[in-house]
This record gives structure tokens, sequence and C-alpha cells, in this order.
């Protein structure tokens, strides 16, 4: 054989090679049981891709993960492979059989049809092959954990274990079993405990709760003030969303179980509390009342606040808080979106004079930015 002709066969052999790569998982495309039955064969598990044609997240992955070439060496070698779009064929009996209800779902399932494992949303390829190499492992498979913990273990570190994987998967049994370990500790003095302390505390009256807040700068070390009255004002929102109280009851709880929820924590809470319950003369009095009080220093929060209120379209009262927090925004960050909205805001007042101002300034941001700027501009129109 001539050198010429052996590095050809090289190179034509290195092509296949990097062509197979390229092709990433072996996706099957048989029925649902002939994929279980070639599983069966096989003596493997089944990985599904339960997917849809409109997700973003899944369109990534079947891009850039799906034929990473570890990805696919791992996944062709181990699993069965199936990618099935949740909204054609057999997929909405499916995603109704395995409780699909994110986009991507990855799904691990044994010959019968039983789930094992499970992970939700977009993986790079570490996390992927990470994903399914805890599927093949007894001691980390999702719905094992399950049964053992409903057998009756529960030691600490294999709790966080179960809940790791319960969140991994989105499922909300994390919730339910991370809220129930909590409430059945009578010692928080461990770090390993912060991390299910700062997310399922759930009664404001329990032992938990109270050494929460005692050492809250423990607990959350290195998060911002803000960030952990809203944690704390979470249980709250919980908590009260299980019972029927009034507002004077709620606020006496509140400053029984956690003295710092007064002034700023206090007013946010009424108007995070009237939002949730739909109850619009309530968040608007609390709202105003909150942002009048303490003013923020967030454009974009600002913003959003009076444009909420523009689409609410209350009395006069409201509209004015509202105007005064768009022309802070403004003044913070004289961007289209804040000009825009101070123009509608001074146009519900009546101002014709301040909304065609405004409007044109936020048409000229918008110029500059590349904005669309469509709706001003029918604002605009609509003032001559």
């Amino acid at each position: 054989m001539t050198f010429k002709n052996s590095c050809l066969l090289i190179a034509l052999g290195l092509f296949t090679s990097l062509n197979a790569d390229a092709q990433g998982i072996n996706f099957e495309q048989g029925t649902w049981d002939e994929i279980l039955a070639k599983a069966g064969k096989e003596g493997k598990l089944v990985f599904m891709d339960a997917y849809t044609t409109w997700c973003g997240p899944c369109k990534m992955m079947s891009k850039s993960t799906f034929t990473d070439a570890r990805v696919a060496e791992f996944y062709n070698k181990n699993f069965i492979c199936a990618k099935i779009d949740m909204e054609k064929g057999e997929g909405p009996a499916l995603s109704e059989h395995y409780g699909v209800q994110a986009y991507p779902t990855l799904l691990f399932v044994n010959a019968n049809g039983a789930l094992v494992h499970k992970g939700v949303g977009y993986m790079e390829p570490n996390g992927f092959i990470a994903l399914g190499e805890k599927a093949l492992d007894p001691g980390s498979q999702l719905e094992n954990l399950v049964r053992q913990y409903e057998s009756g273990r529960s030691d600490l570190p294999f709790v966080v274990k179960l809940i790791g994987a319960l969140e991994s998967a989105n499922d909300q049994r994390a919730s339910e079993i991370g809220s129930k370990f909590v409430s059945s500790l009578t010692s928080f003095d461990n770090p390993e405990v912060y991390p299910l302390l700062r997310q399922y505390v759930s009664d404001p009256t329990s032992p938990a709760f109270a050494y929460l807040v005692k050492n809250k700068s423990v607990i959350f070390e290195g998060e911002p003030e803000e960030t952990v009255n809203s944690s704390v004002l979470d249980i709250f929102m919980r908590y009260f969303a299980e019972r029927n109280l009034d507002m004077p009851a709620m606020e006496a709880i509140m400053l029984k179980y956690y003295p710092d929820a007064k002034g700023e924590t206090l007013m946010k809470f009424k108007a995070f509390w009237y939002a949730q319950q739909e109850d619009q003369e309530g968040f608007l009095e609390a709202t105003s009342q909150w942002l009048n009080t303490y003013p923020s220093d967030s454009p974009d929060f600002l913003n959003q606040i009076a444009w909420m209120f523009h689409q609410l379209e209350p009395g006069e009262k409201y509209l004015k808080n509202a105007l005064n927090w768009a022309l802070q925004a403004v003044k913070l960050e004289p961007g289209y979106n804040n000009l825009d909205t101070t123009a509608w805001l001074y146009s519900d007042l009546g101002d014709k004079k301040n909304a065609k101002k405004y409007a044109n300034k936020a048409i000229e941001a918008a110029k500059k930015a590349g904005e669309d700027y469509t709706g001003t501009q029918e604002l605009l129109d609509s003032l001559k």
C-alpha cells in the first residue's frame, strides 16, 4: 500500500469517526413499547428526552449537549435513548403518566416502564453526564431514595441527598419532605441543616423559625439584608395563605415572632399580600404607603410599579403616586422604558403637554437604542 493510499484511508477513518460523534445520541424511532422491549432485551434503562417543539432550552440541548462526543459515547453505551414530543403521538399520554410539567424533562425509566431517575431543565454536557451517572447508581436514583425515605430512613445526610435529587428534578415532594423533616428536628446547630432552614421552614411559630431568625446572620451569611427579609416574608406568606386571617391579626403574628418586621418590611409584606390576594384597592394603598415612606433607588423597580398602576387605571391619587415614582426612575435612568411610562401617566392624568414632552423624549431614546417605540408613537398621535 502506498503512503498516499494509507493516508487516505486514515483520513477517511478519522472523518467517519468524527461524523459519528457529530451525530450525537442515537435516539430510537420505534413506539414506546418497542423502546421498552429493546431496553429489556439489552438490560438497560431508557433515557427519554421529553420535549416540545417550542421549548428554547430543549433546542439548546439538542444542538449543543446531545451532539457532544462525550455525551454521545456515554448515553449510547449505557441507555436506550428516546426523544419524544410531549404534544404529539404518544407524547401527551406519556407526559401525563410521568407527570411532566416542565421542558425539557429528562426521564430515566426501566424496562417495565417505571420511573427510576429524573432531571429537569437545560444541562451542559458535564452536568448531563453526571445526571446519567446518578441514574445508573442505585444509591443515587431518585425513586430508590424516595422508597428508602418512605421505609423510614431519615438521617440528615440521606435527607439532604434526597431533597437535592428532588430539587434537581423540580419535584414538588422536595417541599413536602423538607418541611416535614425540618419540623421534626430538635437541634438546628449544624451547617448541613442551614440550607434546609433557608428553604423549608414553613411555620413562623415553630422552634425552627425562631432559630432561623436568631441566627440569620450565620444562616444567610453573605446575603443582602433585603434578600434575608424577603426569605422570611415568604415563610409568613405561605403560612397565612392556609389561614383565614385579617391584616391586623397577621400583623400581630408577624411582630410577635419577627420583631424586625416593623417598618419597611411590614409595609412590603402588606403590598405583596394584597397582590397575591388580587385585592386591587389594598395593593394600591399598601404599595403607595410603602414606596412613599421608603423610596426605592431601583429605576427598574420604580418603573415596573408605576406601569402596573397605569394598567390598573386607578383614581387620581394613585396615578399621582405612580407619576412620582416614574419621574424618580427617569432621574435615575433616563432610558426609553422609564420615559415611556412617564408619558403614559401624564396622559392618564390629563396633562397632554407633559405627556407629549415625555413621549417625544421616549421616542428619541428608543431611536438611539434601536428599540421599538410603536406604542409610544400611538400615544403621541392620540394627543394631537
